[in-house]
């Protein structure tokens, strides 16, 4: 007949058996996958790579802007067509990136480091492709070191990658907001922002403005304006939700033939170039003239007005 002393010693073995057994069981069963979500940037002289990943459980889609070859090869691919696709297993995702010049598909690997960090390798050798063979990337989530991003070593801000880089952040804006709620404002009244289903007939008429907010948190994506001075018919606003909620963006639509087109710029939330369809290399600055100064005011104060109401919870 077994004491209790044997009993004690028999169930503390078969307890640090069945513990084993557990650890070891856990240890090598796949853990959640890890989450490659956002954007991820890596930069080296005039040479910079930045990717916009989307996951959804293990799958993964995403878009690229790259430039390579010491700043003589660009390549991107647009919002409505993902040029990365893959697999997350673990704290690994393959898949393949489209080479966006050429239509080639090369095979990847990023490794999950830490909440901050990727590493980046092409896993086929190739020539003259604007992606970086095997780089660390790093999360983007502090604007100021964001942006610095842009700069270069004398403080100037390098117009064509930050153009680059607000293409693809309108891009990825434009494929969202079929997701997002749509409101209104009329500046007629000062009636707070309503849901377009709300709308009277009358109200439609004078419609002017549409607000694009995320559902769930209401974060200000982009608004519609509509005019009728001076020519303009038109207005997009973009805001960079991924960061500071700032304006970034502004497109105008002018009645012409062929159609007339102004972008403004901005950086940081400061307006920086302007941009017209008829001169599209020319990058006229803030005080290039009277025009510019004025529209700029124009644009901060509507803008304001609309952050407020955001704020309050008007929208």
């Amino acid at each position: 007949m077994m004491n209790n002393r044997g009993l004690r010693r028999r169930t503390l073995s078969v307890t640090v058996f069945f513990s084993a057994v557990m650890l070891a069981f856990m240890s090598c069963s796949p853990g959640e996958p890890a989450d490659f979500s956002g954007l991820w940037g890596w930069e080296e002289g005039s040479d910079y790579f930045f990717i916009d990943l989307r996951q959804e459980e293990q799958s993964v889609i995403g878009f690229h802007s790259a430039v390579g070859g010491g700043g003589s090869v660009f390549d991107e691919m647009l919002a409505e067509t993902p040029s990365l696709e893959g697999t997350v297993k673990g704290k690994t995702l393959s898949g393949t990136i489209t080479d966006a010049t050429n239509g080639v598909e090369l095979p990847f690997k990023l490794s999950y480091l830490d909440a901050d960090r990727l590493q980046w390798e092409i896993t086929k050798k190739t020539d003259n492709a604007p992606f970086p063979q095997k780089v660390v990337l790093q999360k983007v989530t502090d604007m100021l070191t964001f942006y610095s991003k842009f700069q270069r070593p004398d403080g100037s801000i390098d117009y064509k990658k930050y153009r680059n880089y607000v293409k693809i952040m309108v891009d990825d804006i434009e494929e969202t907001t079929a997701d997002l709620m749509e409101a209104g404002y009329y500046p007629e009244t000062t009636a707070p922002w309503k849901h377009m289903d709300e709308f009277s007939a009358e109200e439609w008429d004078r419609l002017s403005t549409a607000v694009y907010v995320k559902k769930s948190d209401g974060v200000l994506y982009k608004v519609n304006r509509f005019l009728n001075e001076g020519g303009a018919l038109w207005e997009e606003y973009y805001f960079d939700y991924q960061h500071d909620g700032k304006l970034f963006y502004v497109k105008r639509y002018f009645d012409s033939e062929p159609e007339d087109i102004t972008e403004l710029y901005f950086y940081n939330g400061k307006f920086l170039f302007m941009v017209e369809s008829d001169d599209p290399e020319e990058e006229l600055e803030e005080d290039a003239s009277m025009y510019i100064s004025r529209l700029v005011d124009e644009v901060s104060s509507f803008v304001a007005e609309v952050l407020r109401r955001n704020k309050n919870k008007e929208i």
